[in-house]
């Protein structure tokens, strides 16, 4: 691999660790939000809470990221160090990359609407980015 290479594969590296840290700082607070409203579903073991995030994803997995209780019952998974379930909702998964597949093609065939669509992103990525530089 030559200088170059090298250089855009470092530069890649980072763009990843970004995002993968801006994704969990999402997640964390999420969690946070959760804990702080009382966690719902504290009280419940371990597989309710997973067919239950199942449960709602195989409902409202065309708008997941807009479901508050399919948010809490996420966060209540991660609390407990639990992976989403995702094995019991594979048709469903599938459905929702495919939509995710589609949006993110007609939007990048425009720019101006691939702008649009993601300026609320871009912007919390700043604001992350300028946070994390606090801290380190």
């Amino acid at each position: 691999m030559d200088k170059k290479q090298q250089r855009g594969a470092r530069t890649a590296q980072k763009r990843d660790d970004l995002i993968r840290g801006y994704l969990r700082d999402c997640a964390i607070a999420a969690v946070e939000d959760y804990v702080r409203r009382g966690r719902r579903f504290a009280g419940d073991d371990d597989e309710t809470v997973r067919a239950a995030w199942a449960g709602r994803f195989r409902e409202t997995w065309h708008i997941f990221l807009a479901d508050p209780r399919l948010r809490d019952l996420g966060a209540e998974l991660d609390l407990r160090q639990i992976e989403l379930p995702i094995e019991r909702v594979t048709e469903e998964w599938s459905k929702m990359q495919r939509l995710g597949s589609f949006l993110f093609s007609a939007a990048y065939a425009d720019p101006d609407r691939w702008w649009r669509a993601n300026e609320a992103f871009f912007l919390d990525l700043l604001e992350y980015v300028a946070r994390a530089g606090r801290q380190h």
